[in-house]
């Protein structure tokens, strides 16, 4: 867990998002949860983690099929 706090604390996350993936919204809002203090580093991994997802993960299935 000190590797996600260390990395998270210098905001290496939102800069890999925005330089690697290209992503620059996402960047944006991982960044708010990087400078958010009242956040735990087990929370802020869960935003950063559900904000990654809600944008990257497919639906279990297609929408409009029965």
């Amino acid at each position: 867990m000190s590797t996600w706090t260390y990395h998270l604390r210098r905001g290496d996350y939102s800069r890999w998002l925005a330089d690697s993936v290209k992503d620059e919204e996402l960047s944006a809002e991982v960044a708010e949860v990087e400078q958010d203090p009242g956040d735990s580093v087990d929370d802020a991994r869960k935003r950063v983690r559900e904000l990654i997802e809600a944008r990257y993960t497919a639906p279990a299935e297609p929408s409009g099929m029965v």
